[in-house]
């Protein structure tokens, strides 16, 4: 199992959320402990950083994360709005 970790950015993203979809992102992300990189998940490309990816929750959110396998460890950088999270 991973640990989770939030960056204050995306812990603070996270409170602006509505309530019904709040839950949603908090539930896909504890998922990430058991699997850190599920079905669906993608590989950022141009962060410079080779193990940062992103998921998908529902049509509209998006988490972006680190997998640190030595530390088991999953830091969730950001999470949001598909149209505001990868400016």
């Amino acid at each position: 199992m991973y640990e989770v970790i939030f960056t204050r950015r995306a812990r603070k993203a996270m409170t602006r959320f509505p309530r019904r979809d709040y839950e949603r992102v908090l539930q896909a992300i504890e998922k990430l402990s058991d699997d850190p990189r599920p079905q669906g998940a993608r590989k950022m490309r141009g962060t410079g950083h080779l193990e940062e990816w992103r998921i998908r929750v529902g049509k509209d959110y998006r988490v972006i994360y680190r997998v640190d396998d030595e530390a088991r460890e999953i830091v969730v950088l950001e999470a949001g709005h598909r149209q505001g999270i990868y400016g």
